[in-house]
């Protein structure tokens, strides 16, 4: 059995990836804009840095650099005018790539299923069919446009934000991330029920909206025979089938962040201790420290979006299985 869903994991991420190598020329667009956007965000916490360290009054006489913040507040106002332009670019970029894969693939499943025999009809729903036509590409569409350029930003981010706290202090860069690798064991844990539980979701919601449309097709026969209330609870069912499903696999998303940032705050517990411990024995000055509080207070957030993005991708690939 593990063997049987690793096959169909495997299959459904080529089909993923298949699915998108028409489009890598503006993926890869995508990807550069975001890490452009990446480093950008880096330089506020740099600007925080420089305005307790150098800026504010410092030393015997309580003088500080009072010039320098001329040039650090039309700085910041720029940064936020380029990662705002790199933002709406990646995003916009993005939104293209999926409303044209959603086309696109629409239309070969539609081509596809001309092709089939009447024998296939008359074994399937029509209404489970369309279902799968629409939503299933829907949930596609939808994370390579809203889900997807958020996992890359964070994944990049999350480099970026890796090298830099390690640059600025190594100590306390390992006290702070030494809970990632338990980030990476609530991934593994969390994503074969994720996956299993929203697979079960689509499958359950298919075949209520199949029911849904047959019975309309077939109300002439329904009234005839005065079996509403039989279909009613057919039908009742059916959706209470796809509701228990849906809360299934939305439990098991929610079960994922709450232990991801569990683990977040005894990194931040971590990182107080052991930071007021070298900002007290000289080794980092008050402005270095929260520079690198606030590297650290985006890295954190970027992991539980990393987290939250790949159970996404598990929902996204049980989408992409091949079930027509």
């Amino acid at each position: 059995m593990s063997e049987q869903n690793g096959n169909s994991r495997d299959v459904s991420g080529g089909r993923m990836v298949t699915m998108l190598r028409p489009f890598s020329g503006r993926l890869l667009l995508v990807v550069f804009l975001l890490a452009l956007l990446a480093i950008t965000n880096m330089a506020i916490p740099f600007a925080v840095k420089l305005l307790i360290d150098d800026v504010f009054p410092i030393g015997p006489d309580g003088s500080g650099d009072w010039t320098l913040l001329w040039f650090i507040l039309p700085a910041v106002l720029l940064i936020y005018v380029v990662r705002n332009t790199l933002f709406y670019g990646s995003r916009m970029s993005s939104l293209r790539v999926s409303e044209d894969l959603c086309f696109s693939l629409r239309k070969r499943l539609f081509e596809h299923l001309q092709q089939m025999s009447l024998r296939y009809y008359k074994a399937h729903q029509a209404g489970k069919i369309g279902s799968r036509v629409l939503d299933d590409t829907y949930k596609i569409q939808a994370f390579i446009q809203d889900k997807l350029p958020t996992l890359l930003l964070n994944l990049l981010m999350g480099q970026v934000l890796l090298v830099i706290i390690c640059v600025v202090n190594t100590r306390l860069a390992i006290a702070t991330t030494i809970i990632l690798p338990l980030h990476f064991i609530t991934y593994r844990y969390f994503r074969k029920p994720i996956r299993h539980s929203h697979r079960e979701a689509q499958e359950n919601l298919s075949t209520a909206y199949g029911n849904l449309v047959e019975k309309f097709l077939g109300m002439e026969v329904v009234k005839g025979f005065s079996a509403e209330q039989r279909e009613s609870d057919r039908f009742r069912k059916a959706i209470d089938a796809s509701r228990q499903s849906q809360i299934r696999s939305q439990q098991y998303h929610f079960a994922q962040k709450v232990a991801a940032d569990l683990l977040i705050g005894m990194g931040t517990v971590l990182l107080f201790g052991y930071g007021a411990l070298e900002v007290m024995k000289g080794r980092m000055s008050g402005g270095t420290f929260f520079m690198y509080f606030g590297y650290v207070t985006m890295l954190y957030p970027a992991v539980l979006e990393i987290i939250s993005g790949f159970g996404h991708l598990a929902r996204a690939t049980a989408s992409a299985e091949p079930r027509l």
